[in-house]
């Protein structure tokens, strides 16, 4: 049973980028907003529903724990993907990055559960997961109205060229003393 939910997962996964290349009839762009929306705001709703289950109901909770890690491994699909898709050749290091951020949350992880769950009550796991849900919230908000798919200019072969001229021709209206 405690594999169960990384298991729904990977289905997930599976299922899910198949069917997001599918979906031709959406942009590239729209796509990824979807899926962001679709995994991140279920796995929201599902940390509320943990939040609000008595522990009683031990069933629906973990109903509610798979559906949040199922949803949360869609991430592949919205996110991850889009960054795939803006930094082409260059993914590798936005992949190094992202799993250095995911495992210093790993580490901060645990000091902020004993903070904020010292005796383990559900009251504290309700502050808990009502804060995750939060950050997930803003966070895939601030993802839908900046978020793109195309490629970045720092992507094409000529960048650094395009970027060198950029600066110089920066430099030249900060130089002038022109009023910008």
């Amino acid at each position: 049973m405690t594999a169960f939910p990384n298991l729904v997962s990977c289905f997930a996964k599976i299922l899910g980028g198949p069917i997001s290349d599918m979906a031709t009839c959406v942009s590239a762009k729209n796509r990824v907003k979807i899926f962001t929306i679709i995994s991140q705001g279920t796995m929201a709703l599902s940390f509320v529903c943990l939040a609000l289950v008595p522990p009683s109901m031990v069933l629906l909770a973990q109903v509610a724990y798979t559906a949040a890690v199922a949803f949360s491994g869609l991430m592949w699909v919205g996110p991850v993907k889009r960054a795939a898709l803006v930094a082409r050749q260059h993914s590798h290091f936005i992949f190094a990055v992202m799993s250095f951020i995911n495992s210093a949350v790993i580490l901060i992880l645990p000091p902020f559960v004993n903070t904020l769950a010292p005796n383990n009550t559900s009251q504290q796991w309700a502050v808990i997961l009502y804060s995750i849900c939060g950050s997930v919230v803003v966070c895939t908000a601030m993802f839908a109205f900046v978020g793109e798919a195309e490629l970045a200019w720092w992507t094409e072969p000529d960048a650094k060229h395009h970027h060198a001229h950029h600066r110089n021709a920066v430099h030249e209206q900060v130089g002038s003393g022109a009023p910008c």
